[in-house]
């Protein structure tokens, strides 16, 4: 009998139970966190969507507008000078030929002398240009400069130095006079160093590297054209603004700047007219030009190996195109 009774009882704890198991219940807090999780995944994705729709609209309308400007004589840029560096040339038309890319502004990189007024200095306040008396980019070079440029900087800031009044009156009979437009494109550019060194305010000897910046469709565009420009071409100080009205990459490394000032806003010059100190301030002046020089050309090297990067990353064939012509 006994043996009857625990074979029935190992018969029943082996036979499957037909009593339903009750199912497993997740914890409140991570329902909750589950259904967030789907309700923004469900509303994110047209909201994204609704984005990139006014991305694309806005890209699109800048980029003809932009493409439009290149056409014309000497191209359109947002840059000071209105056209675009012949340096910068390949790169923007590797760019542009692409449809999520368009440049908006570039500096292939320049050697300056650039005036300028402090509140510091006696100024209404801030840095003043484009004044008689903030006389702004003195000299500009987008170009190495010639042994010949560099001497003729260092005699002209030997030269006696231009008073305020002696400014004032230079610009009078300037404006009496009507200039051909090559001298006006020669004083824009800076293309002639015969000047005069101002005996107030600030003057400073600036070699300031390549600048380029570029509207994005998606910022997937964004961030490969990033890669290209920190990772691979070595532009350190390079960004991406994030998606707002426009999509905006800036491409630039400022280890490659140089910023010297050769007379302060007492009208203190490294360049002394003393005779004895003369020979040393000149010497100290063309090195610096002669640095200013070695910056450039390191800049131009980056240059091209930026070009080769994008050709790379963004799948475009370089191929050379010719400059608008003017």
């Amino acid at each position: 009998m006994e043996a009857e009774f625990e074979a029935l009882v190992i018969d029943v704890a082996a036979a499957p139970s037909a009593v339903p198991q009750p199912k497993a219940v997740k914890p409140v807090h991570e329902r909750s966190a589950e259904s967030t999780r789907t309700k923004q995944a469900t509303t994110s994705n047209p909201t994204a969507a609704m984005l990139q729709k006014r991305l694309d609209k806005t890209f699109a309308e800048d980029k003809k507008r932009i493409l439009d400007g290149l056409e014309t004589a000497r191209g359109c840029d947002n840059s000071p000078k209105g056209f675009v560096d012949p340096v910068c040339l390949p790169l923007m038309y590797l760019l542009n030929a692409h449809p999520d890319y368009v440049t908006t502004s570039s500096c292939s990189g320049r050697i300056a002398l650039f005036h300028s007024l402090t509140s510091e200095g006696g100024s209404d306040g801030g840095v003043k240009r484009g004044n008689l008396k903030a006389r702004g980019w003195v000299f500009v070079s987008h170009e190495l400069l010639t042994d010949r440029q560099k001497s003729e900087i260092v005699e002209s800031m030997h030269n006696p130095p231009i008073t305020l009044d002696d400014k004032c009156e230079q610009a009078a009979a300037a404006a009496s006079a009507q200039p051909s437009e090559a001298q006006e494109y020669q004083a824009h550019v800076g293309e002639s160093t015969t000047f005069s060194p101002p005996s107030y305010g600030e003057l400073s000897l600036k070699c300031e590297p390549f600048v380029m910046h570029v509207q994005c469709r998606t910022m997937e565009s964004a961030k490969t054209l990033l890669s290209a420009a920190v990772s691979d071409a070595g532009f350190r100080n390079s960004g991406v603004v994030p998606p707002g009205a426009r999509i905006m990459v800036g491409i630039r490394h400022a280890g490659l700047s140089l910023d010297v000032p050769l007379i302060l806003g007492d009208g203190v010059a490294i360049c002394s007219q003393d005779e004895n100190t003369s020979l040393m301030s000149r010497q100290y002046l063309f090195e610096l030009l002669t640095l200013s020089n070695q910056k450039l050309t390191e800049n131009f090297r980056r240059i091209g190996i930026l070009e080769r990067a994008v050709a790379k990353r963004i799948g475009t064939e370089m191929t050379a195109v010719e400059a608008p012509s003017s």
